[in-house]
């Protein structure tokens, strides 16, 4: 089997550097890396000039992180693809091939593994693979056959609420499974608290809850859906996030009307197989 490394990225060349180096410090290092450069970057020249091995595509209109993944698994000529953000990279120099030898050992679609973050020690985490409801795009092993038969990711510019809920509620509907192993290690450089209080990305989160509902949830679940976007907005205010509240719910109307021919509900017993998933540990 053979493993690569995907970075989508936009306007960070140095973060970028950063992660790229530490990819290549891991013994072995990944078969390949492909880099994705949203639209209106630059970025793919300086990637070059230092890392001619490193692979560069690029879109000429914005893909967000989502699209730019959607191109990179597509790009991709090994048989599992270990997905990154541009500020995230394995914490073990072995980690390919443990990822492989976990690959091998387990029937997954998606391993999502520990995601680290600055000032998060996680505790009582199961030393165990288990199945998840879900998994994060900034530090997951995936099984490139089993997400070509997806529809993927949508290109949103800021997919926060969205995007690994989506693919997920996709594998889940096919049977697919996702496993996570908390001994796989991501570390991600990233003040979640902070990122996620900008107006823009508060905004994305309210939309983006009702635009999961809109293309997946049938509708007898519609009801829960708006009481997902009544907690999410609870929660911007407890948060003291007003900022991007109400233009996130002015904006939702007109996100589900141009994405509408991806809707595709998944079935209801879907929906609550990845609930169960989430509320208890299920041994593969």
């Amino acid at each position: 089997m053979s493993i690569a490394a995907i970075i989508p990225t936009y306007q960070r060349p140095e973060q970028l550097q950063y992660t790229i180096d530490k990819l290549l410090d891991c013994q072995p290092p990944p078969d390949e890396i492909i880099v994705h450069v949203d639209a209106g970057d630059t970025t793919s020249h300086l990637v070059l000039s230092h890392f001619p091995a490193v692979r560069v595509i690029h879109s000429n209109t914005t893909a967000g992180p989502g699209g730019g993944r959607n191109k990179l698994i597509a790009a991709c000529r090994s048989d599992w693809i270990a997905s990154f953000d541009d500020d995230s990279w394995p914490l073990d120099s072995d980690f390919f091939a443990r990822a492989l030898q976990f690959a091998s050992q387990l029937q997954a679609d998606i391993i999502a593994c520990q995601i680290l973050e600055k000032g998060l020690i996680p505790s009582g985490l199961s030393p165990t693979p288990y199945l998840a409801s879900t998994f994060e795009g900034c530090g997951c092993i995936i099984h490139r056959q089993s997400f070509l038969s997806l529809a993927g990711y949508l290109p949103l510019r800021y997919a926060y609420g969205m995007e690994e809920s989506d693919v997920a509620l996709q594998l889940l509907d096919q049977n697919k499974r996702i496993v996570r192993v908390n001994k796989l290690r991501i570390f991600h450089n990233c003040d979640r608290s902070a990122h996620h209080s900008t107006p823009a990305i508060n905004s994305a989160q309210i939309s983006n809850t009702i635009l999961l509902a809109f293309l997946r949830y049938p509708l007898v679940f519609w009801p829960y859906a708006v009481l997902q976007c009544l907690n999410r907005i609870l929660f911007a205010i407890r948060t003291n996030r007003y900022k991007g509240i109400i233009k996130g719910l002015f904006d939702a109307p007109a996100i589900c009307w141009r994405y509408r021919s991806h809707r595709h509900p998944v079935s209801l017993s879907t929906i609550l197989y990845s609930r169960r998933l989430r509320s208890h540990t299920h041994m593969p």
